[in-house]
């Protein structure tokens, strides 16, 4: 395990920069900074740091000139339990815990805000589903794969936001 890596993880603007990046595909600090509203130097700290943890890498096949850095996430880096490693896969998992307690409070009190209007910012859905295990495999991979065409295919659409989407599931042994 990596103290860069767990370091990396730890901290909630990194993993505001990871997904954006993701988003992009590659960016510049510059335009990372523009979207999350924040310093250039301190996206610049931060991607320093997400790029020695091996998080993201350069991608200068991307840039204008040999002084411009551009940066690229590299796929399945904060995925829970591709690490191999225990405690690094349960770093990113607090992470990932506290990016969704956000994400839910962002989403309840924008729902109170626009309480009857018909809205297309955000949902919130809880159903039970009674499925084998290989029907719960199936479907989780099918939502990965349609998000993933999906984003590709609007990777240069400007007027496509970008959406954090959680799936959250757990049969009742958990």
């Amino acid at each position: 395990m990596s103290l860069g890596m767990l370091r990396a993880v730890a901290h909630p603007t990194r993993r505001s920069i990871l997904r954006r990046l993701a988003a992009r595909d590659f960016a510049r600090a510059a335009d990372l900074a523009a979207d999350l509203e924040l310093p250039a130097n301190q996206v610049s700290f931060h991607l320093r740091v997400l790029g020695e943890a091996g998080l993201i890498r350069e991608a200068p096949e991307h840039a204008r000139d040999r002084r411009d850095r551009v940066w690229q996430a590299i796929p399945g880096t904060m995925t829970v339990g591709a690490t191999g490693d225990p405690e690094l896969d349960a770093a990113i998992a607090r992470g990932f815990d506290d990016d969704h307690l956000d994400l839910m409070r962002r989403v309840n009190a924008f729902h109170s805000a626009h309480s009857g209007e018909d809205d297309a910012h955000s949902t919130f859905m809880f159903m039970n589903a009674r499925l084998t295990e290989a029907e719960f495999r199936t479907l989780v991979h099918d939502f990965r794969t349609r998000i993933e065409e999906l984003t590709v295919a609007n990777r240069e659409n400007p007027d496509a936001p970008l959406w954090q989407v959680h799936l959250l599931a757990g049969d009742e042994t958990v």
